[in-house]
């Protein structure tokens, strides 16, 4: 149905606020676009469709959650002496690099250590599925140092695992 405004004694734009009715309007008009104030929050539509997936992102970094290393054992003695190691597996010899380090004082070295200054000293280890093996020429103890493995499975080799002590702990995130 058409409305015609113009017998109205009302403008086509103005309504009068709230109600209107004459006697030339053969109908009452209620102002509808007048603004009042803000109402509460509505509830919560419904979810809509999900939008395409987005790019691959970036490789990210070698993790070292999987690197396991031991603290320092000074518990070793004699010339020779199998260390108990059950993270040594045959996965693990199969697959994964094995580092072994000894400690005297403040120095490191990576076993095997052979003194190359005439001397005989050396250091050698040996690996079995449960242990290391340490062995030291006979004019030395175990018990003067101490002794570390740090295992880096094979998941994690895709970097380099080359460097010395200092380098392969920053490397692994290892607290030396």
């Amino acid at each position: 149905m058409l409305f015609n405004f113009n017998s109205c004694q009302i403008e086509k734009e103005k309504f009068i606020p709230k109600f209107h009715s004459c006697s030339n309007c053969d109908f009452s008009l209620i102002r509808l676009y007048e603004t009042g104030p803000q109402g509460p929050i509505g509830p919560q539509g419904l979810q809509g469709i999900g939008g395409p997936a987005g790019p691959q992102g970036p490789q990210g970094a070698a993790g070292t959650a999987n690197v396991i290393y031991s603290e320092w054992n000074s518990s070793l003695s004699g010339t020779f002496a199998a260390w108990s190691v059950p993270a040594i597996t045959q996965g693990v010899l199969d697959s994964a690099v094995i580092l072994v380090y000894l400690k005297q004082g403040t120095a490191v070295y990576q076993l095997p250590y052979d003194n190359v200054n005439g001397s005989g000293f050396y250091i050698n280890d040996f690996l079995f599925v449960g242990s290391i093996d340490i062995l030291c020429s006979a004019a030395y103890n175990l018990n003067q140092f101490s002794f570390r493995y740090v295992i880096i499975p094979g998941a994690v080799l895709s970097q380099s695992v080359r460097g010395n002590y200092e380098q392969i702990t920053n490397m692994f995130n290892i607290t030396p």
